[in-house]
């Protein structure tokens, strides 16, 4: 599916896009409007960190005392400012925070509008059901309103049509977007009118009917256009192009790629858009044997790919650190209001024992005794609040430290990923093309192409795997590493019956390694393995792993062929292992001997390459 979210997501969030001037409920107030507009104006330049800081600032204002209702937008807006930054998580939490205020107010509306941001939320993790359990129940709370703060009911309506899309239920989908047209018109929406169109043509799509597809794309043409929505205008060509492709008129096809490499320089096109249609048009260019065309599209996006992808990565961590400092800020201002309120009781209470202490003067003793008490009390409160304060600014630090350090590796995947991935992807388009013209002429030249595209894209999904297992969070412990360290082994060393064995040690099941260590670890593992399979004719192998002295030791011992360390060359992935045992502050020995067999120990410091450990 091509970027339904990013464009339902203009429908379902963004209200000033329509060029019509913002109603506001008259309960909210003028400082909490104007936050707001600021905010929705940041938006709408793509601007989400600054809209980030202008609702933490808000958020950080001591001397203001918010309603319910001011409360309510705020956390309102910022789930919508989470969820374009793909911070889901924490979107999530502000939008239930939004919902509980709205179920104590008791107002349907905003229950509604709220059950479409935590919808959109659980859509965006992949949790569909869920999604439409909320999305429904807004639907049916939701009622005519020209508020542009709040979601529409044909906002939410539209929001279920993509889950259904995303679920390949395209007749659900009709059906939930055919409800929200009315509404729109009502509303005189142009913008969502014609995305419910679109959708209802991606439904087309899905069920291969082209020409009803053709005819809803043309409807929301019609609608927008000769207006400034044109990232909506390049989404229907891109849509248009998989249309004639289906059809297989290539003429069509070509045109309406044409126009559309036209309309990408429009200034108020977004680059959601432009990287869409240019992924779209570089594959449909290959698909149609335009490979030089092709190659030429699939550069630009890939350009524009990596510059976007660089832009949202740090506005999402600057949004990300607003986020936690925010929430570290309301947690002390929490705390130091209570502290407050306890020293204006203190403070009562010593004028209290000082009037007495006026009038009953035989008690003096006692009641200078009481005073000095609640001094030391103040004292020692005071004392404990700073030592708060400063540990919320060190778990600040911290997270900062920690964000920084996920940050690096993510940057490092990405740089993998395109250069890596890129260039076997690069190869497979080029052999392919080759593969293609030689078919006829020379068939066993095509057939070796053809073999090295299954080579290429196997050793390219070998990799693939190995990153997605590194990063998922579930992974984050040794017990994940060995279960697919035994089914590497398996699949590398059982069909050439080598019998692996396993000591492991219970204590270093318990270890939970970081994403980079986790990573190494494994492909220091996966080199030993392969070179075992290739080179040592073994016919057993050892694997030991073991915590001692506050190291996790890994042991890969066989009975192979050896061969001679002193004299070897760096060739067989030696280097690259060692590279990645040092990257993790540890070391890496290797004992052989020619007709004496292979150990491998890896040793790495604990407290350098975990997170924790579990309890």
């Amino acid at each position: 599916m091509h970027r339904i979210s990013t464009i339902l997501l203009a429908l379902s969030l963004l209200h000033f896009s329509n060029g019509i001037a913002q109603q506001r409920p008259g309960n909210i107030s003028p400082e909490v409007a104007r936050v707001i507009s600021l905010s929705s104006d940041f938006m709408s330049r793509s601007a989400h960190d600054s809209a980030a800081f202008v609702l933490n600032e808000a958020f950080a204002q001591t001397d203001i005392t918010y309603s319910d209702v001011d409360l309510y937008y705020l956390l309102s807006y910022e789930a919508e400012i989470m969820y374009y930054n793909a911070l889901f998580d924490q979107g999530l939490s502000s939008a239930l925070r939004g919902l509980e205020i709205a179920k104590a107010m008791k107002n349907d509306t905003l229950i509604g509008n709220s059950g479409n941001l935590v919808g959109l939320m659980f859509m965006s993790m992949d949790k569909y059901d869920i999604a439409l359990g909320h999305f429904r129940d807004a639907i049916g709370l939701i009622r005519y309103h020209e508020f542009d703060y709040l979601s529409y009911r044909y906002q939410v309506l539209a929001n279920a049509a993509e889950c259904f899309l995303k679920l390949q239920m395209p007749d659900s989908a009709f059906a939930y977007a055919r409800m929200g047209l009315e509404e729109t018109r009502q509303l005189k929406r142009v913008r969502g009118e014609a995305i419910i169109h679109w959708t209802l043509a991606e439904a087309w799509l899905q069920k291969q009917e082209f020409d009803s597809a053709k005819t809803s794309v043309d409807q929301a043409l019609q609608l927008v256009d000769s207006t400034q929505h044109r990232d909506l205008v390049v989404t229907l060509y891109t849509t248009n192009m998989r249309i004639f492709a289906g059809l297989n008129d290539k003429a069509a096809l070509f045109e309406w790629m044409d126009r559309g490499l036209i309309e990408l320089d429009n200034p108020y096109n977004t680059d959601f858009a432009r990287s869409d249609f240019l992924e779209t048009a570089s594959d449909l260019c290959i698909e149609f044997n335009a490979l030089e065309k092709g190659g030429e599209l699939m550069r630009s996006w890939k350009l524009l790919q990596k510059s976007l992808t660089e832009k949202q990565q740090n506005q999402r961590l600057l949004t990300l650190k607003d986020y936690y400092e925010k929430n570290q800020r309301l947690a002390l201002a929490k705390e130091q209001d209570a502290a407050q309120k306890r020293q204006i009781e203190l403070q009562n209470t010593r004028a209290v024992f000082l009037g007495i202490l006026s009038v009953l003067l035989v008690i003096l003793i006692p009641i200078v005794f009481i005073y000095f008490r609640q001094r030391q009390r103040i004292s020692k409160l005071e004392h404990k609040e700073q030592l708060r304060k400063n540990e919320l600014e060190f778990e600040i630090r911290a997270l900062e430290n920690r964000i920084m350090a996920v940050s690096e590796e993510r940057n490092r995947i990405a740089s993998d990923l395109h250069d890596d991935i890129g260039a076997s992807l690069s190869s497979i388009r080029i052999y392919s093309g080759a593969a293609s013209k030689k078919f006829n002429d020379d068939p066993h030249e095509a057939q070796l192409l053809i073999e090295r595209i299954n080579q290429s894209s196997s050793g390219m999904m070998d990799r693939m795997s190995d990153i997605v297992w590194s990063i998922n969070p579930k992974n984050d412990n040794v017990e994940s590493i060995l279960f697919r360290m035994k089914s590497q082994a398996g699949e590398v060393l059982a069909p050439l019956d080598i019998e692996v064995e396993y000591f492991i040690d219970k204590q270093a099941e318990r270890i939970q390694p970081s994403m980079t260590a986790r990573r190494n670890i494994y492909l220091i593992f996966k080199e030993a393995i392969n070179n075992i399979a290739k080179y040592a004719a073994a016919t057993n192998v050892l694997l030991e792993l073991k915590v001692k002295d506050g190291f996790l030791i890994l042991i890969i011992r066989d009975n192979g062929s050896g061969f001679d360390v002193l004299n070897s060359k760096s060739g067989n992935g030696l280097a690259s292992m060692r590279q990645r045992s040092e990257s993790l502050g540890g070391s890496l020995t290797i004992e052989s001997a020619p007709g004496t067999g292979t150990a491998l120990k890896a040793s790495f410091q604990i407290a350098r390459i975990s997170d924790g450990m579990m309890n």
